[in-house]
C-alpha cells in the first residue's frame, strides 16, 4: 500500500485566469475560501427563478390569474421583476378584467419590470384614458419595456413647445404614433422638424397635427 504523503504528491497544473500555473495538491485543499467575484454574482442573481424574485401578493395575484410564474423567466432583470411586479399586477387587475390581464402579460411577460403605476400617472396626467392605456401596454409594450419616463417627458415638452396642447399629444401623437416617446429630442425630433420646415414649408402645429406620419418617418432617419 502507497503511504506517500499528501504534501508529496507531485504538482499538478490547474488552470487559472487562462494560465497554467504550477500548484500543490496540498495548497489547493488548504486553500481559503474566496468570496464570489462581482461577476459570478451577477450570474448567480441571474439564475434566482421568479418564485424568489415576487411578492407572496405578486404570487397571489398571478395564482388567481392562473398564470405560472415560470412564464416570467429570463424576461429581464430579475430585480426589477422582484421591484415591480406586485405593483404593476395590482395596477393592471384594476384597469381591466381578468381574463384581458391574463392575455396581455402571456403575450408581454416583461410588462411586470416595469413600474406600470408610474407610467399610468404620467400619462395620464396628459389626458390618457386608463382605456387606452391598457391598450397601449398591448400595442406597443416597447414604450415601458424600453423606454424612459424622462426621455418621454423631454419627448412631451418639446411638442408643445411646437404649439401641441396636451390633448394634441396625446390625440395626434401618442395614441397614432407612440414611439416617438422613444425618440432623442436632440438628434431625432429637431432635425426632422427643421428639416420638413425647410422643405415642405410646414409650421410646427400643422406639421404634428396634420402629418405626423411623414414627420416620424423623416424622424427615425436622423
Amino acid at each position: 500500500m502507497n503511504t506517500q504523503s499528501v504534501a508529496s504528491l507531485p504538482s499538478q497544473h490547474l488552470l487559472l485566469r487562462r494560465k497554467c500555473l504550477p500548484i500543490s495538491f496540498c495548497h489547493f485543499l488548504n486553500a481559503p475560501a474566496r468570496p464570489l467575484a462581482p461577476s459570478a454574482l451577477r450570474i448567480a442573481c441571474r439564475s434566482t427563478g421568479p418564485f424568489d424574485a415576487m411578492t407572496t401578493i405578486a404570487l397571489q395575484h398571478l395564482e388567481d390569474l392562473d398564470i405560472p410564474a415560470e412564464t416570467f423567466h429570463g424576461v429581464g432583470d430579475v430585480g426589477d421583476l422582484g421591484r415591480n411586479a406586485e405593483a404593476a399586477l395590482t395596477t393592471l387587475t384594476a384597469l381591466s378584467s381578468r381574463q384581458r390581464v391574463k392575455t396581455l402579460l402571456m403575450s408581454n411577460p416583461q410588462l411586470l419590470c416595469v413600474p406600470l403605476g408610474v407610467w399610468l400617472d404620467f400619462l395620464t396626467a396628459y389626458g390618457m384614458s386608463r382605456q387606452d392605456f391598457f391598450k397601449l401596454l398591448g400595442t406597443f409594450p416597447e414604450l415601458f419595456s424600453r423606454g424612459s419616463l424622462f426621455n418621454a417627458g423631454n419627448v412631451i415638452v418639446y411638442l408643445q413647445s411646437l404649439g401641441l396642447s396636451p390633448r394634441d399629444v396625446v390625440a395626434s401623437i401618442i395614441r397614432c404614433h407612440p414611439e416617438v416617446l422613444l425618440q432623442d429630442v436632440q438628434c431625432g425630433l429637431k432635425p426632422s422638424v427643421e428639416f420638413l420646415r425647410l422643405h415642405l414649408g410646414l409650421d410646427a402645429v400643422r406639421l404634428c397635427r396634420g402629418a405626423y406620419g411623414t414627420f416620424f418617418a423623416v424622424a427615425r432617419e436622423f
